[in-house]
């Protein structure tokens, strides 16, 4: 993921072979919309195969992390945007996630 424009739901930069990937959504908390959904995907399934990628953060812009769903955007979203993000390219969740997941 390079050169992401700053108005995309995404913005991800590399440090050695950490791929930094922010939900850029701040003014709606970064809510997961169908359009973030769609780009978090591809991201996922660009870098999963990437050799030069040794792990992934996702971070969010602002005062917090991910506010959940975009009620406002329920409707555009079909049904591969309600599965889970992180099972979309076959990659369980790992154990050392949870005490990230908890809100």
């Amino acid at each position: 993921m390079s050169g992401p424009e700053a108005s995309s739901p995404l913005q991800g930069r590399r440090e050695g072979r950490i791929e930094i990937v922010t939900l850029n959504r701040p003014a709606q908390r970064n809510a997961m919309s169908a359009a973030l959904v769609d780009e978090l995907i591809a991201v996922i399934r660009a870098i999963e195969n990437d050799p030069d990628v040794g792990a992934v953060v996702l971070v969010g812009a602002g005062a917090g992390f991910c506010a959940g769903s975009d009620l406002g955007g329920l409707a555009a979203m079909d049904t591969r945007h309600f599965g889970s993000v992180l099972t979309t390219s076959g990659l369980p969740p790992t154990p050392d996630m949870a005490p990230h997941c908890a809100n």
